[in-house]
């Protein structure tokens, strides 16, 4: 514990970290059985990574709904794409604008929306560590904008701050300690579901447990709230 003072120590008969599951092994957790672990751990196939783009405007988009999403004609060959590392994004990329002022007034001025662009690029596993991301930023962008022209939505003149953010894999690891830049956690592939996946009590360390998407059941808001039930459960069943 880095009490922001030279450090200190802080003793607990519980501990449940919700970091990132394995960055948590690879980062906070000590010894040669971790480091066993976070070499399995690594090993392991992750979730797409984002680049993610927030955005001002300065009028209202009456087209856009609280959550829609823009699907590719062709999407699985697009998420293919996105996914295989090689610094390439699908022609007509699949992506999901968020546009919480239509539900939510504080979100955005009375005059204008706040929007979040979710556009899925292969995580830092697959691309060799993210060197190609600000290309990839770039060309995100001007894809998305096409996109949007295509459907009568003209906001290119309209965004205050097109720098204002952005968050790519390498942000998301180096903001949030997700591991390899991986959105989403661990991938949701047969053999990461569930029980398969990384246990929310850690094998040798007596009652340190783990939430969160990388571990069990699995990632998606959904299945987190359900793990930090069942993780809630097991403390009180096995140490309260």
């Amino acid at each position: 514990h880095d009490d922001g003072a030279g450090g200190g120590v802080v003793e607990a008969d519980v501990v449940v970290c919700n970091q990132d599951l394995p960055m948590a092994y690879s980062a906070l957790i000590a010894g040669e059985a971790s480091s066993r672990d976070s070499e399995r751990l690594a090993n392991m196939d992750y979730s797409s990574g984002t680049v993610s783009f927030y955005w001002p405007l300065r009028r209202k988009v009456p087209e856009l709904a609280h959550h829609t999403v823009f699907l590719s004609p062709d999407s699985e060959a697009a998420w293919d794409t996105a996914l295989r590392g090689d610094g390439a994004l699908p022609e007509n990329p699949s992506f999901y604008i968020a546009c919480p002022g239509k539900t939510d007034p504080t979100a955005c001025p009375s005059e204008g929306e706040s929007l979040m662009v979710l556009v899925p690029v292969g995580c830092m596993q697959v691309d060799g560590g993210g060197d190609g991301y600000e290309r990839i930023k770039e060309e995100a962008r001007e894809k998305v904008l096409w996109r949007l022209k295509t459907v009568g939505i003209d906001i290119e003149d309209d965004i205050l701050d097109r720098q204002a953010f952005c968050y790519t894999p390498t942000e998301w690891r180096d903001r949030y300690s997700l591991f390899k830049g991986a959105a989403f956690g661990l991938a949701h592939s047969m053999q990461q579901l569930v029980l398969f996946r990384p246990a929310n009590r850690h094998a040798s360390i007596k009652n340190l447990f783990f939430v969160g998407a990388s571990t069990t059941p699995g990632n998606g808001v959904p299945l987190v709230m359900v793990g930090a039930k069942m993780c809630a459960d097991r403390v009180i069943a096995e140490c309260l």
